[in-house]
């Protein structure tokens, strides 16, 4: 059989079988699994190599507890680089188990002749992947382009703004992208740029590097937009997670200290800060409703905060870290 999968989440190996000195398992490391954003009917798993081997014609094959195919993908590579993301197909969702824990990933080569290596993985679909980090992406073939500004702007589809900034591109490039985390949802892009007449200059959204998941093309100054949905799978879920309504709580980063006021009522939540790959990063459980947490030994990004307690659930907020 096989079968669908939900958000990005962390991967966790448990176990590895081992080949030749040159191909062992033990130098392979899947470091996350699931969704790709913006396409539902198909998943990612990311692989670390850290060896020298390389792994002829590499195709994946991902199970539930059940031992029931979710995802695969005959051969696309030619080996495993050092940082590969496999793009496969869900060709069974109903395989999915609701919850948690999905043990089966399996490595095959020689255009899925010999099963190689077989690994143990655990994590939540939708949580605590809160968002998904996507890039507002620029191409250009207008030499015009080059060394100048581009402003972007994403709107959820109520109309409110869910992200917005500027990215400027490099003289002689062809090519800029930013970084935002997204919650589950559906959303549109615009690119602007005040300089340039958008021909031959097109955006659209894009996955972590080596995804091919990405959003419609349009050109820019156009003032069309591309609409995009991000873990469509988990918008509506049980796993799904609220955003925390900003009245209801207070999180201020004053000198690399997280100052976070809960609302009253709620002194029996767990707070946890995850990363944009869904590491935990920080988990506090005392029965406080002021909180502090220290960032400055963080590195700066998009981190997620996460409330949980037995009158709401878990909640979440998005936050940027700059030093």
């Amino acid at each position: 059989m096989k079968n669908r999968i939900h958000c990005i989440t962390i991967a966790f190996l448990a176990m590895a079988g081992t080949s030749s000195a040159q191909e062992d398992c033990i130098n392979l490391w899947p470091v996350s699994f699931g969704y790709a954003p913006f396409d539902s009917d198909l998943m990612e798993v990311r692989i670390q190599n850290n060896g020298s081997g390389g792994w002829s014609y590499p195709s994946l094959v991902f199970y539930n507890t059940s031992g029931d195919t979710i995802a695969w993908r005959a051969s696309e590579f030619f080996g495993i680089g050092n940082d590969q993301v496999f793009t496969l197909d869900i060709t069974h969702p109903e395989a999915i188990n609701g919850g948690g824990v999905y043990p089966g990933l399996e490595l095959w080569t020689g255009f899925n002749d010999s099963l190689r290596c077989e690994w143990v993985l655990s994590g939540e679909f939708c949580y605590p992947n809160i968002c998904a980090t996507v890039h507002p992406y620029v191409l250009s073939s207008d030499p015009a382009a080059a060394g100048t500004t581009f402003n972007w702007n994403i709107n959820s589809d109520n109309g409110e703004n869910a992200a917005s900034g500027e990215m400027t591109m490099a003289l002689g490039g062809v090519e800029v992208m930013d970084t935002v985390c997204l919650p589950p949802g559906n959303y549109s892009l615009t690119i602007t740029n005040s300089s340039v007449s958008g021909n031959g200059i097109t955006c659209q959204m894009r996955g972590q590097q080596g995804s091919t998941s990405e959003s419609p093309s349009i050109e820019v100054n156009t003032f069309a937009s591309s609409d995009f949905t991000v873990l469509e799978a988990c918008i509506d879920g049980t796993n799904a997670v609220a955003e925390i309504p900003s009245e209801e709580l207070r999180a201020n980063i004053v000198n690399g200290i997280l100052q976070l006021q809960l609302p009253m009522g709620e002194e029996a939540s767990t707070v946890e800060l995850f990363d944009a790959a869904g590491r935990v990063l920080m988990r506090n459980t005392d029965t406080k409703t002021q909180k502090e947490l220290d960032l400055s030994g963080l590195a700066p990004g998009v981190l997620i905060l996460s409330v949980t307690n037995e009158v709401h659930g878990r909640r979440s907020k998005t936050l940027a870290w700059t030093r």
